[in-house]
C-alpha cells in the first residue's frame, strides 16, 4: 500500500488519489491504530520530494532518479498534511505522537539520489510549500492544545530546518520552536527522551559535553527544588517515564543521563529508588536499580549489602541482573569482602543468561594483580551451550590479556565448558583456542578430538567440532607448538582407531586434520608419506580425504 502511494513517472495521479482517500478513511477508525503499522505508513510516501525507478535489461540493473513535480502533487500532499495536523490534538496521545513523527517526511528537501543534482530552482519551489505547511502547524497549535510529547515530536520533525537551513522555511520552523513550553515537566520529558542532546538539538561542536553537563546539572537543581522529598522526586520521574512508555513510539534509550545525575546528587534518592523497586517490581524506575545500588555502595558498603540481599531474595531475574551490573563499581571500589565475592560467584553460575553475562562483564574490573581471583571466579561461570556467553567469558583472557596467567588445569576447565557449545562462534572464542593451541597444544587437541567423538557418536550434524574452512577466522597455532610431530601421530592413530565409527566421525575427523595441520608442506608431507607406506585401503581413504 505504501508503494502504491509513491509518486512515479508516467503513473496517473488517480492511483495516488485512490490510495490517499483509502488511507484517510482509516484515520477515523480506532482499530487502525492498534497495530505495528498505522494508516500514516500508507499516506506519508505522498510527501516524497524525489524517488527512483529500477530498470533491468539482461544482466544490467539501472537506477533512474527523478524529482517530484511540486505543482502536480501539491493539492494531494496538502490534503494529507491537513489531516495529519488535525491528529496532533487527538485525545489519544499516542496517535498524536505518530502524527507528529509523520511530519518529518513532509518537510524534507530532495537530496539528489544516485549523484543527481538538485538545482536551487527545485529547492525554492519546495520552500514555499514547506512554509505554508509549517505555518499551518503553527496555527493549529495556537488554536488547539497538544500534549508535550506531541510538541517534542513536532520539533524533532522540523528541527533540521531551524538548525541547519536558512531562509523562509528556517524562519517558519523557529516560529514553531517559540511555541515549545519552558515548564519543568516539558524540560524533564525532553531530557528523559534525549538524554545526550542529540535527537532534538543540533550538537554544538564547541565543548558540547561540558555545556550539556551544565544543562543537566541545572535541570537536576530545578527538579530537586520543586521536589525536595526524594520519593516525590522519584515519583515525578516515574510518572513521566510512564507517559513515554505508553505514548512514545520509539523506545527511550537515554533516560539514564538524567536519572544517574539525580542519583549522584542524593543518597536519599538512591534509597527511594531501591525501596520502590522492592515494593513495586514493575515500577518505571526499577531499571535504575544498578546505578542506585552502586551509588549506595560508594556511600556505605554496609548499607548496600542488606539492599543486595533483599533484591536477591525476591528471586527475580531482573534484580539478579541489576545486582550483577552493580558489581562493576563494587569491584572497582576495592571495598569488597569475601561475602561479596561469594555473591558474585552465585551470579556467575546463574542459569539465566542475562544474569551470567552481566556478572562476567564485571571480571574485567579487577586489576591484573587480582588475576588469580579472576580465574577462580571464571571457573564458576555458567555459559551453558551459548557461544555468545562463551565469547563474553573468554574476552577476559584474550582482549583483556590475562591468558598468560592460565595454567594447564585452568585450560581444561574452560575447554570443558566449551564442550556443550555446538558452534564455536565468536572472535574471542577463536582467539582463545588459537592461543591455547600453541601454549597448551596437547590439551587443546584432546578437546577437539573429544568434540569430534561426540559429534560422531551422537550423529549430530548441527554440532560443529572445529571451525573448518570458511567458519574459521583466527588460525590455530598447533604448528608453532613444541610437540607438533607428536600431535600428527596422535591424531593419525586416533583417526585410524575410529575407522569403524559412523560416517560423521570420519567426516569431522578429516576436517579436524585439515584445520589443525594445514598447510601440508615440510614435516606434514613427510609424515603423510610415512603413513601411506604403512597404510591399508581404509587408511588410504582417510589420507585422501584429509
Amino acid at each position: 500500500m505504501s508503494e502504491l502511494c509513491e509518486i512515479q513517472p508516467n503513473k496517473p495521479l488517480v492511483y495516488n488519489e485512490a490510495i490517499v482517500d483509502f488511507g484517510l478513511a482509516l484515520l477515523a477508525r480506532p482499530d487502525a491504530w492498534q497495530h505495528a503499522y498505522s494508516p500514516l505508513d500508507i499516506l506519508t510516501p505522498i510527501f516524497d520530494t524525489e524517488g527512483h525507478i529500477t530498470e533491468s535489461r539482461n544482466f544490467s540493473l539501472t537506477f533512474k532518479p527523478h524529482f517530484v513535480k511540486v505543482k502536480a502533487i501539491k493539492p494531494l500532499r496538502t490534503k494529507v498534511l491537513n489531516a495529519i495536523i488535525d491528529l496532533l490534538s487527538h485525545p489519544d496521545v499516542r496517535v498524536g505522537v505518530l502524527a507528529a513523527d509523520a511530519l518529518a517526511k513532509a518537510f524534507r528537501y530532495p537530496m539528489g539520489m544516485f549523484n543527481s543534482t538538485v538545482s536551487s530552482k527545485t529547492r525554492d519551489k519546495w520552500t514555499s510549500v514547506f512554509v505554508e505547511g509549517l505555518q499551518a502547524i503553527e496555527a493549529a497549535l495556537k488554536a488547539r492544545a497538544a500534549d508535550d510529547l506531541v510538541l517534542l515530536s513536532i520539533w524533532k520533525a522540523v528541527s533540521s530546518h531551524a538548525q541547519r537551513e536558512t531562509g523562509e522555511a528556517s524562519d517558519a520552523a523557529r516560529q514553531l520552536q517559540a511555541l515549545l513550553p519552558d515548564t519543568l515537566e516539558f524540560r524533564t520529558l525532553t531530557m528523559l527522551i534525549d538524554g545526550h542532546g542529540i535527537e532534538f538539538r543540533w550538537i554544538d561542536p564547541i565543548k558540547h559535553r561540558e555545556k550539556w553537563a551544565a544543562h543537566i546539572a541545572k535541570l537536576v537543581q530545578d527538579i530537586s527544588g520543586i521536589y525536595p522529598d526524594a520519593e516525590a522526586r522519584r515519583a515525578f520521574i516515574a510518572r513521566l517515564l510512564g507517559r513515554i512508555t505508553k505514548n512514545y513510539k520509539r523506545a527511550s534509550a537515554t533516560p539514564y543521563a538524567l536519572y544517574e545525575a539525580l542519583i549522584r546528587t542524593s543518597i536519599d534518592f538512591c534509597r527511594a529508588t531501591l525501596d520502590n523497586a522492592l515494593a513495586d517490581f514493575e515500577s518505571e524506575t526499577a531499571r535504575f536499580v544498578p546505578g542506585a545500588l552502586a551509588a549506595l555502595w560508594g556511600h556505605s558498603p554496609d548499607e548496600a549489602r542488606p539492599a543486595i540481599a533483599k533484591l536477591l531474595a525476591t528471586g527475580r531475574e531482573q534484580f539478579r541482573s541489576s545486582v550483577a551490573q552493580s558489581y562493576s563499581r563494587i569491584l572497582q571500589s576495592g571495598l569488597y569482602i569475601e561475602a561479596d565475592i561469594a555473591v558474585l560467584r552465585t551470579l556467575l553460575a546463574d542459569p539465566a543468561p542475562w544474569v551470567a553475562k552481566n556478572a562476567m562483564m564485571t571480571l574485567t574490573c579487577l586489576p591484573d594483580e587480582k588475576a588469580s581471583l579472576v580465574i577462580e571466579l571464571a571457573h564458576t561461570a555458567n555459559i551453558g551451550d551459548s557461544a555468545a556467553l562463551a565469547d563474553d567469558l573468554l574476552t577476559v583472557f584474550t582482549f583483556h590479556q590475562l591468558f598468560q596467567y592460565l595454567t594447564e588445569a585452568d585450560i581444561k576447565v574452560f575447554l570443558d565448558k566449551l564442550m556443550a557449545v555446538a558452534k564455536l562462534d565468536g572472535h574471542w572464542v577463536e582467539e582463545f583456542l588459537a592461543q591455547a593451541s600453541q601454549a597448551f597444544p596437547r590439551e587443546t587437541m584432546t578437546f577437539f578430538m573429544r568434540r569430534v567423538d561426540h559429534a560422531g557418536d551422537s550423529e549430530d550434524w548441527k554440532y560443529r567440532p572445529i571451525n573448518h574452512g570458511a567458519y574459521g577466522h583466527v588460525p590455530l597455532r598447533f604448528r608453532d607448538s613444541d610437540i607438533f610431530p607428536q600431535l600428527l601421530r596422535t591424531v593419525a592413530e586416533w583417526m585410524r582407531a575410529g575407522k569403524t565409527k559412523p560416517f560423521l566421525f570420519a567426516y569431522r575427523a578429516r576436517e579436524l586434520f585439515e584445520t589443525c595441520f594445514r598447510p601440508f608442506d615440510g614435516e606434514t608431507v613427510k609424515f603423510l608419506e610415512e603413513w601411506i607406506a604403512t597404510s591399508d585401503e581404509q587408511d588410504l581413504r582417510l589420507i585422501a580425504h584429509s
